[in-house]
C-alpha cells in the first residue's frame, strides 16, 4: 500500500459500490471488531497498523477503538489533516466515517 494510499476490501456481494476494490471475499466485517495490516505471512506477519471499532476489545485496538460501527454503504477511513495522513496510534482520533 503506497504512502497516503489505501487498500479497499469488499464483500463480493456488494457489486454496485462506486470504487473497484483491490480484493473481494465472501467474508464480512462484523460490528464491534477490528483488523490489521500485516507485513509477512497471513495471520503471523508483523502488524504494521490496525483499527478497531465499536465495542471491540481485541488486540487490534490502538489507543481507544473508533466509537461507532460504520453503517451500510459507509467507509471507516483514516483522517487526512493538512494533506497528512493521521496516525497517532489512537483509532478514535485517526479515523472517520465517510
Amino acid at each position: 500500500i503506497p504512502a497516503n494510499g489505501y487498500y479497499l476490501w469488499a464483500n463480493s456481494s456488494f457489486t454496485t459500490i462506486s470504487e473497484t476494490p483491490d480484493v473481494t471475499t465472501t467474508g464480512s466485517i462484523a460490528d464491534d471488531n477490528g483488523l490489521a495490516i500485516r507485513f509477512g505471512a497471513e495471520d503471523t506477519g508483523t502488524i504494521i497498523d490496525s483499527i478497531a471499532w465499536g465495542a471491540a476489545t481485541n488486540g487490534f485496538v490502538e489507543g481507544v477503538a473508533y466509537p461507532t460501527n460504520p453503517g451500510a454503504n459507509k467507509v471507516l477511513a483514516r483522517k487526512i489533516m493538512g494533506g497528512v495522513t493521521q496516525d497517532t496510534n489512537d483509532n478514535s482520533a485517526d479515523f472517520e466515517i465517510r
